[in-house]
């Protein structure tokens, strides 16, 4: 929650990777000032920094898993502009990419996500499905602690969407 702190640690390492190349380290960094901001609610800037993070990205594969979570984040940014064909269309590409690389936490925190997309975009029977998804992976994953925040989410959609 320090947050000027960890912005201040972030940008220097940002820099110092620039001065290498280290496209990999100035990426994630990227993503997690991006991060930062979407915690503090604030879509311009989230989408500054995440797109600047996604200019770095080229097709190599040792980039999917920073693409995936960047992609992710733009999502949230698309959503908090009201974007939201933007916000499904890096949704997809991020749910899709941590499929691929098996990251199964990631994945199930990505489908969460999405469902919220989906529900804003009243798509009822596709958040439903993103959200029975995430259960099922997170299932696979025997993270019992995850459990009731997961159900919570199911919870909160069906009574969000009146199935009580």
């Amino acid at each position: 929650m320090k947050y000027a702190e960890a912005l201040d640690v972030l940008y220097r390492v940002v820099n110092e990777a620039e001065k290498y190349n280290d496209t990999i380290v100035i990426t994630t960094n990227l993503n997690t000032i991006g991060s930062i901001a979407l915690l503090r609610e604030s879509p311009q800037v989230v989408l500054g920094w995440l797109n600047k993070a996604k200019g770095f990205l080229t097709s190599d594969t040792r980039f999917d898993m920073v693409r995936a979570a960047i992609y992710v984040n733009l999502s949230e940014g698309y959503l908090l502009s009201n974007r939201l064909d933007s916000a499904v269309y890096y949704i997809e590409r991020g749910v899709q990419l941590f499929r691929e690389q098996q990251n199964l936490m990631s994945l199930a925190l990505a489908l969460q996500r999405q469902s919220k997309i989906l529900l804003k975009k009243d798509d009822v029977a596709g958040a439903e499905s993103a959200l029975k998804d995430m259960i099922e992976v997170r299932a696979s994953t025997h993270d019992g602690d995850m459990w009731i925040d997961d159900n919570i989410s199911l919870i909160n959609f069906y009574i969000t969407t009146h199935q009580v």
